[in-house]
């Protein structure tokens, strides 16, 4: 959240401004802010702009389920959120994919004291300091990442370091391929793959969430039909057509095709994420 209520509904102050104030004004605002969705109210808190990060914002551990402001929502996620994720990407030594909770944001830094053995969780991420091996990660659901990649204007520069599901790792520009150009190129390997959907169909017990027609040779989603009313159901949509339009990505490997280009199968929904263009 980039806007918290004070103490009553319509007295509200911006994380850009609560950013600005010394330590001891910030601190006068502990305990009185709230979410401003009036369905919600929940109680606030303020977090300090990271490295690189040109200001704060809220959050709070305890939204309603119908509170718009809930970080999970990315229907309507706020370009100022992706910057500000961005710069806390650029902090971190790894970018986790989830496919447990799909559109989840974490971030968090472990510090491991060789002495004791020991780690560490939540401590102060010190570049270069002696007797410490720290490391910061974050976590991100594939919902996110493409809200990042086409909304937000990428992960940034240098590319951040990414691990999928089976563990490997590699630099983001060469995990994440968009398959506008892929073309005739197969990749090898687990990759990440986004575009569009711009057709769609079933034939032989399998759907297709196509990125192009047959003649583009953009790559092709291919998953069983039996997933297709659980994908509907998540996407809260009534029927395959609407799929049409959104941009979609997914954890897949590529496999070439007799008519040139890519298709990409995905087994399991967790591994596919939509957005609305």
């Amino acid at each position: 959240m980039l806007r918290a209520d004070v103490d009553t509904p319509g007295n509200s102050i911006t994380a850009k401004k609560l950013t600005k104030l010394d330590g001891s004004r910030r601190d006068a605002y502990r305990g009185r802010l709230y979410c401003p969705d009036e369905k919600c109210k929940a109680p606030a808190y303020f977090v300090s702009p990271k490295r690189n990060a040109k200001h704060g914002h809220f959050a709070s551990r305890h939204h309603t389920d119908e509170c718009e402001m809930r970080s999970t929502d990315l229907v309507d996620i706020d370009e100022g959120q992706l910057r500000e994720e961005r710069a806390l990407i650029a902090d971190s030594d790894i970018v986790k994919i989830r496919f447990d909770q799909p559109m989840i944001w974490k971030h968090g830094r472990q510090t491991k004291d060789p002495k004791k053995n020991k780690k560490v969780v939540g401590a102060t991420r010190t570049r270069g300091g002696k007797g410490t091996k720290t490391s910061a990660k974050v976590s991100m659901g594939l919902k996110r990442l493409l809200a990042h990649l086409v909304r937000g204007g990428g992960l940034g520069s240098p590319s951040p370091k990414m691990q999928l599901s089976d563990g490997s790792r590699g630099y983001a520009d060469k995990i994440i391929k968009d398959t506008v150009v892929l073309g005739d190129k197969v990749p090898d390997g687990l990759l990440i793959f986004y575009g569009k959907v711009v057709s769609t169909n079933l034939k032989d017990k399998v759907l297709w969430l196509n990125s192009g027609n047959y003649l583009s040779k953009r790559a092709s989603v291919r998953m069983d039909e039996s997933v297709l009313s659980g994908l509907l159901t998540r996407e809260d949509l009534s029927r395959r057509s609407q799929l049409v339009g959104m941009w979609f990505i997914c954890e897949a490997q590529a496999i070439e095709r007799f008519s040139g280009g890519a298709n990409l199968r995905v087994d399991d929904i967790a591994r596919i994420a939509f957005l609305k263009a």
